[in-house]
């Protein structure tokens, strides 16, 4: 029996605080479909745009009850974007000073308007950083970037779409 209670007090506190789990909120009342804009580079790394881009159309692709859609017609809200810093700086050395590891970062801003109004439903900023391996191959070491890029991009749309709910 007092398990029993227990497990209603347990209940009836998780349901009253709000709690949910991650990606489990919501989008305001009435977005349902939303365009996504190709994100402004203004970073001197080309092509990072799109690569960012791609990453949040799939990422935000996956989700339900969300869809993305590319005419302005069938979205309630449009998410625009800027790739706003690109770095890659050396992070660890060797015993002879030589560069060991990079690191990348990749930071940006976007913001969620509403179609109807033009009122801003969410506005943010969000950064992530990847290390990667050093390679005396000059072809491997730009494929080293380019896996961090990609995973960094990734790692941002999904974190995009989780702070994009927890406002609502």
């Amino acid at each position: 029996m007092k398990r029993l209670i227990l497990l209603v007090h347990l209940i009836l506190l998780l349901a009253g605080c709000g709690y949910h789990t991650v990606g489990q909120g919501s989008f305001p009342d009435g977005v349902r479909a939303i365009q996504v804009s190709l994100f402004e580079n203004r970073t001197y790394e080309p092509l990072l745009e799109d690569i960012v881009t791609n990453q949040v159309i799939e990422e935000f692709s996956r989700r339900r009850p969300l869809n993305v859609v590319s005419l302005e017609s069938d979205a309630d809200a449009r998410l625009e974007g800027a790739v706003t810093r690109f770095q890659v700086s050396a992070i660890s050395y060797d015993q002879d000073d030589r560069i060991g590891q990079f690191r990348a970062t990749v930071a940006i801003e976007a913001t969620l308007r509403s179609f109807d109004d033009g009122r801003v439903l969410w506005k943010g900023g969000l950064s992530w950083s990847q290390h990667y391996p050093i390679d005396a191959d000059k072809s491997v070491q730009e494929e080293n970037e380019a896996a961090a890029i990609r995973m960094i991009a990734e790692r941002l749309a999904q974190n995009l779409y989780y702070r994009m709910q927890q406002n609502f």
